[in-house]
């Protein structure tokens, strides 16, 4: 997607996305700081969906790569650490660089997931990322 399609496109997604969480939470913006968002961190060539959430009182958490096992034979669970956007650094896991937040981060359960894409299978899968 060209630079400024994106630009166009991720300011209607940020605005859109703001709209979308009071919907969905039924609280104004000045409430959110209870609410922890989570989301994969956009890569450079996706919509970046963070902008217009920066500036509001929402927690941020971040898939961390590891997944962790829960004991034996249980289900397998994706670990989400709190973690504020500008904190999050480059792993250089699965064969590409993603930005991920630091270890120590505190581990949390997010209320609301947001997951940018460029396309979605009939299943909710991400279509053209990994295998």
């Amino acid at each position: 997607m060209p630079d400024q399609a994106r630009e166009r496109a991720s300011g209607l997604a940020s605005g859109n996305l703001l709209q979308l969480i009071k919907r969905i939470t039924g609280k104004r913006e000045s409430e959110f700081g209870d609410i922890i968002l989570g989301g994969y961190a956009p890569l450079p060539e996706e919509v970046q969906w963070q902008a217009a959430l920066l500036e509001t009182p929402l927690k941020l958490a971040f898939p961390c790569p590891k997944i962790e096992a829960r004991s034996s034979g249980a289900e397998r669970k994706m670990l989400y650490k709190l973690c504020a956007f500008e904190d999050l650094e480059i792993s250089h896991g699965f064969g590409v660089s993603l930005p991920t937040p630091p270890v120590n981060a505190p581990t949390v359960t997010p209320e609301i997931l947001i997951v940018p894409g460029l396309g979605f299978g009939v299943g909710g899968e991400r279509l053209g990322r990994g295998k």
